[in-house]
């Protein structure tokens, strides 16, 4: 079923605009249909939305834009290369009719509509699909959904592997992100409807302190007023343990069934960001050897969540490298439309070049490739170059165990110790940066100079001596934690810095991992009274080259707020208000309790 409420005559530049298509359960999704011809019927780009389809975001600013192009231009652009392009609302957002159901509605709809595109007589037969962020999570969600699903893809920072484990929940903890998205969507919501009394109270709300008191009880909160969305933070703050609420698409996106997908597929995601793990999980398993993917291709950069118009990463500026247009020689936007059409053209060769054809892109960060630009507004300079391998992590990548003893990171297990430190819930470890978005002032996201923590007791601090050689390390990163408490739960917080030769520390990567879900998301085990239990937790891999005179430091502490939620530390069910208590946390080593950082390490 649909209905053009508007058309233009000119089809080459047209748009026909406020298209409703109907989905299997009769609802009226509607999109923007640009350059559609049916006596010329091409390729079509499919795009999909819940900020509003007449809105663009930061993926498409360039390096010499001072914002954004307008979706005009965008589809401008994709009409020039050869395609139609649609941009569509998703279900309850902007014109599109329905309820929203954050992430696990974007399956169906998106087949829905891929299906519906595939029928018209402006559309060759083949679809691709775009989108950064949500626009990328409804990507995913086509290829693990059952329906038709897209010739190929472009996985923009975004898509869940498994939203439990990276993107909505981590080491068993909630990623407040999900709560500063919730309520800057309730914003744009109120914005668009022209509610200015509802958007103004909005504004007015301390964030911040909302957050700090806790989970929040169903009719007092911030999202009072905006019902969907409430549901929607709630749901994903309560459900702490695996089970039927994840195993959907749009949540999770099983390796095996990615295994069969078709579609061509560039996955794109950057160290400091939240889709960092589950887009190098996806890439694992569209590149199996025998999977249907053809050849996919894998972009890390080392910018904040989709900021590839700038060099600075935070407070850091990494480079004029950085920037895709003089590292990666073109701009994303370019790559983008590249990317698609050598796709239906059955090319398989990659979209970036490099003289050994390498699939994997990954920019290394290092102090011994300064940074070639002054970007003002930046702290400290450091820089990289990227690299080009065939896989992730690179083949010769090997494993290096660093050992926690007394304060040092050590390749040999030493005598045994303990660090203690104070866990407070009242009085967090306050978050400084990270691989963080859509936080906002909140909780911004990137590299930091750590010194402003250094006041922080509560923080156990080990570090390695000064290297005496360059050593590169590129891959997963993973710390294991004995540690005891007299508390039946608590966070371990872990923290990566590079230390350079000044003694500037700033932050490479973090993670945590919640003590009762140490054994795993399917069950809640509670730590005895002082009793030294392991506890791992798996940080943000990594591509870091340290520096003779440089060193490591690994930051462990029992929270990291805002970026999770306050561990109350007495095994109150979570997701609901309860009291809170402070307890001390031993950190043990030694060789009866081997505290280890694991990393991986590229042969000199």
């Amino acid at each position: 079923m649909t209905r053009l409420a508007a058309k233009h005559e000119a089809f080459d530049a047209a748009a026909w605009c406020g298209v409703e298509t109907a989905m299997r359960d009769g609802t009226l999704l509607v999109c923007d249909v640009w350059g559609a011809d049916p006596g010329d019927p091409k390729p079509a780009v499919l795009e999909r939305t819940p900020y509003g389809r007449s809105t663009t975001d930061q993926a498409e600013r360039c390096s010499d834009q001072f914002a954004p192009s307008p979706r005009s231009a965008v589809a401008h652009a994709y009409i020039e290369a050869g395609f139609a392009y649609c941009i569509q609302d998703c279900r309850g957002t902007g014109d599109s009719a329905g309820s929203f159901d954050k992430y696990v509605q974007e399956g169906d709809d998106s087949t829905d509509t891929i299906a519906w595109i595939r029928q018209q007589p402006w559309c060759n037969g083949k679809v691709v699909m775009v989108g950064f962020s949500y626009g990328a999570a409804c990507q995913l969600a086509a290829l693990v959904t059952q329906g038709d699903t897209p010739d190929a893809v472009i996985l923009d920072c975004g898509g869940f592997s498994d939203a439990l484990t990276s993107g909505i929940r981590q080491g068993g903890a909630l990623t407040l992100k999900q709560a500063t998205w919730s309520h800057t969507q309730a914003r744009r919501d109120a914005s668009a409807k022209r509610d200015t009394e509802r958007a103004g109270n909005l504004a007015r709300h301390d964030l911040l302190a909302w957050l700090r008191r806790g989970p929040w009880i169903d009719g007092n909160t911030p999202l009072a007023g905006f019902p969907e969305h409430q549901a929607n933070l709630l749901a994903m703050w309560r459900n702490a343990l695996d089970g039927p609420y994840w195993d959907r698409p749009g949540l999770r996106s099983p390796a095996a069934t990615l295994y069969r997908s078709g579609a061509r597929a560039l996955l794109v995601t950057s160290w400091f960001d939240t889709s960092l793990r589950a887009t190098l999980e996806n890439f694992a398993a569209l590149s199996a050897p025998g999977a249907a993917c053809p050849k996919p291709e894998l972009i890390i950069g080392p910018w904040s969540h989709g900021d590839r118009w700038s060099s600075v990463v935070g407070e850091v500026d990494v480079g004029a490298d950085a920037l895709p247009e003089n590292g990666l020689i073109e701009d994303f936007p370019t790559i983008r439309k590249r990317f698609l059409q050598k796709a239906l053209m059955g090319d398989e060769t990659p979209v970036i070049a490099s003289p050994d054809q390498g699939r994997v892109h990954y920019f290394e960060l290092s102090s011994g490739e300064p940074a070639s630009s002054s970007v003002s507004g930046a702290a400290l300079a450091l820089g990289g170059k990227w690299r080009h391998v065939d896989c992730w992590p690179p083949v010769e990548a090997l494993p290096h165990d660093l050992h926690l003893t007394d304060s040092a990171l050590t390749a040999r297990l030493g005598e045994p110790s303990i660090r203690r430190f104070r866990s407070d819930p009242d009085d967090p470890v306050p978050t400084l940066g990270g691989a963080i978005n859509s936080g906002g002032a909140v909780m911004p996201g990137g590299m930091f100079d750590q010194s402003p923590l250094d006041v922080c007791s509560d923080i156990a601090r080990f570090e390695t001596p000064l290297f005496e050689r360059t050593v590169a390390f590129a891959g997963p990163v993973g710390v294991e934690i004995w540690a005891s408490s007299d508390a039946p739960d608590f966070d371990i917080t872990a923290k990566l810095l590079l230390v350079l030769e000044d003694g500037t520390a700033v932050n490479v990567s973090d993670g945590i991992c919640r003590a009762r879900h140490r054994l795993g998301l399917t069950t809640e085990d509670f730590v005895p009274a002082d009793t030294p239990v392991c506890i791992p937790v798996e940080l943000n891999p990594i591509a870091l080259r340290v520096a003779q005179g440089e060193r490591l430091r690994l930051d462990i502490a029992g929270s990291n707020f805002p970026s999770f939620d306050i561990n109350p530390q007495t095994g109150a069910p979570q997701g609901y208000p309860s009291e809170r208590r402070t307890t001390e946390i031993a950190i043990h080593g030694g060789l009866e309790h081997p505290s280890k950082l694991q990393l991986m390490v590229l042969p000199t």
